[in-house]
């Protein structure tokens, strides 16, 4: 018997002369969709509301008098509908004509021809001859930044990239200014397109009013070959269509552009203008196209024999004289799995225990130093669609991953509370129902406070040991909200960059799992970089693991760095940008005896501190595989030639290991390198299940949870969104969304530290090391406490020490205002 409730909410009808059936509140227009019956639109869009205002899919419904827009109308019970009548069709030709009473006759030249969902319409449901003959309105264009342009006299106003910035990406940067023939689409506040999503509007619009500025008269879209492929800038792996042209020369073929690809268990239509327009770095003039030898202060061009001879002597050599101890290898967490394995293989077999990828990081304790190997917890989107709670820990999620921040601002209208600790106040894409500030030390402190203020509620019993560490900590009340929120909640507990970067990451990580094992909330590192977790998988790093045990033989990046080695290998690294101390790295770097450098793209500091380079193969020009946070293990294969000489990167390890006598590094292809990776062949296997879950144990002795002094002034370093890896810095029209190298300071901690109050419009030198940068203070009560926030710049003028570490501020007394 079929359940009553179902039976009350399902409705049918008559839809083209059969019997169809939807739910209560859907439109005519969804269900014609389900069914498989087109009608026309322009304004509509499935993932938008419902503006009604283009009219193009007026039906007849009823036999009634006027026709009603198939988008709005909600279907009922035995209501007839007709698509195909002559009242249709009479309505929706009329439609297409008033459209098209100003639109310009620019088809031969426009970017969106081909795939002009106008073109298409006018084809299918014109007139196909005009009756008006008045001069067409003209609209001037709107300059939306680098990355979309603009051609307005095209608009028919359907409204979809207004909506798409008030309803899904929450940066409503454009609007509507007028009625009827005066209306215009145009930014608020003429500061160009904010949003790190904006290149989905050239998706959405269905003219070519807003095209691809960087691909503006480029091409034609019918002459592209359409490869399924992977975004490669963060850890969920939108999926995306790569599309490249190939003129008929051989290793002509170059990528054009990079649009979504629907997936809804990850980026579901939309990806981020840093996945869209990263391509545009693969032809940039830093890139290295043949193997090249330092000769005292000058480069030679070598070819691939010499130089891999060369790097197998020096490796032979530092071997003999110091050890394979001497040995260091930083790779880029974007390397994929089976890189990381043979290159991992490859420094076991030489002895060698000093690799990682997590450059960003100088506390990795509660990584390396366990009993037991740190979990993988993956993220669900759907989970979280449903949680009570998402709270954020150090994580700037909007730049960091900004699809996951679509789905969080979806969640949170649909109710989920977002919490956030963090040193910034953000400019959020989504309501923030708390927000606690607080950097360095008092992050630490105020997680600490928020477990206090569990257990005064009684909803936590903390063992002698914790309760010992805590007895110092005390709550506030922003604590005890925090505190009543979490311990009746389901969703996760988000750490970010800032809480992974963090000087006390270790100490972090065990309050926040606490808090998880206290209540529902599961704790999800959202790491940098597109393969972190997939290298943590497999087990690349400083230590190795034998059954469930690590043992934890080698050095992390930072101690590579802190402790120099004679040698070291850099794979897809700049470590001006991406290591925590980027002064120290480049001057351990420098005092190397070698270093060799496999990478696609050079810079002016990589040419002064390595010895050796190798040209790399880059993104979309080799074959291997990544494993995303949401527990995907995506392969994929080239869909380009490679770029001059360059290599890919599984392949020079396989000659090194055979030039250096090892064994078994006679792959003949990567499947056969697969065939040893166990992650490949058996999938994931959750280790963590295996083992019985412990209580966390209490945070150790030297680990400070609160401290009675004042805290020094100290530095938020983060990276720029827009500078995260090696392709991205190279594509130009992001970089011209970078934001300028300013201090930022709280008022209250300007005055503090220059003991007077300042306006904001002064130079300040900052000291951080040996080094000391001038630039421009900016006033900001956004920021934390006792803290300055100055981004990583990567210049060699700006090579500051630790990202979060102690920092002084001095004032030049100099108005720049003037």
């Amino acid at each position: 018997m079929p359940d009553t409730q179902t039976v009350a909410k399902t409705i049918t009808f008559v839809l083209d002369g059969r019997e169809v059936s939807g739910r209560v509140g859907e439109t005519i227009i969804q269900v014609a969709d389900r069914e498989g019956i087109y009608i026309p639109r322009f304004c509509y869009h499935e993932r938008l509301s419902v503006a009604a205002n283009c009219r193009m899919c007026l039906v007849e419904v009823n036999q009634g008098k006027k026709t009603l827009p198939a988008c709005h109308a909600s279907i009922s019970q035995d209501m007839v509908v007709n698509t195909k009548s002559a009242a249709t069709k009479k309505s929706q030709q009329s439609i297409m004509e008033f459209l098209l009473i100003n639109h310009p006759l620019d088809c031969p030249i426009c970017d969106q021809g081909g795939q002009c969902e106008l073109q298409d319409l006018a084809m299918g449901f014109g007139k196909g001859t005009s009756r008006y003959d008045d001069r067409k309105r003209a609209v001037v264009d709107e300059d939306l930044g680098p990355l979309v342009a603009t051609d307005m006299t095209r608009c028919i106003h359907c409204t979809r990239c207004v909506r798409f910035g008030t309803e899904i990406s929450g940066v409503p940067d454009l609007g509507a200014l007028g009625r009827g023939e005066d209306m215009r689409i145009l930014s608020y506040l003429k500061s160009g397109l904010q949003s790190e999503m904006s290149g989905n509007m050239i998706d959405l619009c269905p003219v070519g009013a807003l095209t691809s500025k960087p691909l503006r008269y480029q091409s034609r879209s019918w002459s592209f070959i359409n490869h399924p492929y992977y975004a490669a800038h963060d850890c969920l792996h939108s999926h995306i269509y790569v599309h490249t042209y190939d003129n008929g020369l051989e290793d002509s073929s170059s990528v054009m552009r990079v649009v979504p690809r629907r997936c809804e268990a990850v980026n579901a239509i939309w990806i981020s203008d840093r996945d869209r327009f990263s391509y545009l770095g693969l032809q940039h003039q830093d890139r290295l196209s043949r193997p090249m030898i330092r000769d005292g202060k000058t480069w030679r061009v070598v070819d691939w024999e010499t130089a891999l001879t060369q790097v197998a002597e020096k490796i032979q050599m530092v071997l003999k004289d110091h050890g394979p101890e001497q040995i260091g290898a930083l790779l880029s967490p974007n390397s994929t799995i089976e890189e990381g394995f043979i290159c991992q293989k490859l420094l076991h077999a030489l002895g060698c225990r000093n690799m990682d990828y997590r450059h960003h990081q100088k506390d990795t304790d509660y990584i390396d130093s366990v009993v037991h190997p740190l979990p993988v917890t993956f993220l669900d989107f759907d989970v979280l669609s449903k949680s009570d709670c998402v709270l954020l820990v150090g994580s700037h999620i909007r730049h960091e991953q900004p699809v996951a921040s679509l789905r969080l601002r979806a969640a949170s209208l649909g109710g989920t509370k977002v919490l956030s600790i963090n040193p910034i106040a953000y400019d959020w894409n989504f309501e923030c129902a708390d927000e606690a500030v607080v950097a360095g030390q008092a992050l630490v402190e105020f997680l600490a406070s928020c477990i206090v203020s569990l257990a005064d509620s009684g909803a936590v019993q903390l063992t002698d040991r914790w309760r010992e560490r805590l007895v110092h900590v005390k709550t506030n009340a922003q604590s005890r909200r925090f505190a009543k929120v979490l311990i009746k909640s389901h969703g996760y507990i988000i750490l970010g960059h800032y809480a992974q970067s963090h000087p006390q990451a270790s100490i972090i990580h065990k309050l926040c799992a606490y808090i998880s094992s206290v209540t529902k909330m599961k704790l999800v590192i959202m790491t940098p970089g597109t393969n972190s977790t997939g290298l943590h998988t497999i087990g690349f790093g400083p230590c190795h693991r034998v059954d469930s045990v690590n043992l934890s033989t080698g050095e992390s990046s930072y101690q590579m760095i802190d402790r120099p080695k004679r040698f070291y290998l850099l794979q897809q690294t700049e470590l001006e940008y991406d290591h925590y101390d980027a002064s120290l790295a480049i001057s351990a770097l420098e005092r190397a005896e070698t270093v060799v450098a496999v990478t696609s793209f050079t810079s002016p500091q990589m040419l002064e501190y390595a010895d050796i380079l190798l040209p790399a193969a880059c993104w979309g020009e080799f074959s291997g595989t990544w494993m995303s946070l949401l527990g995907e293990v995506n392969s994929f294969k080239a869909i380009k030639p490679l770029f001059g000489e360059s290599k890919s990167i599984w392949k020079i390890y396989r000659v090194l290991g055979n030039m250096l006598r090892c064994d078994g590094f006679s792959y003949h292809d990567i499947s056969e390198l697969r065939a040893e990776i166990p992650l490949l062949q058996d999938g994931y296997v959750d280790q963590s299940a295996s083992n019985p879950s412990e209580p966390v144990a209490s945070p150790l002795s030297r680990h400070k949870l609160y401290v009675d002094a004042q805290p020094n002034l100290v530095r938020i370093g983060e990276s720029d969104h827009y500078k995260i890896d090696g392709l991205v810095r190279r594509s130009e029209p992001l970089q011209a969304l970078s934001a300028d190298v300013v201090a930022k300071m709280h008022p209250h901690t300007a005055k503090s530290v220059f003991e007077k109050r300042v306006t904001g419009k002064q130079l300040v030198q900052v000291k951080q090391g040996r080094h000391t940068i001038t630039c421009p203070l900016v006033i900001d009560e956004s920021v934390a406490l006792n803290a300055v926030q100055l981004p990583i710049s990567g210049a060699e003028s700006d090579l500051l020490s630790g990202r979060h570490d102690p920092v002084s501020v001095s004032l030049i007394e100099k108005d720049v205002s003037k």
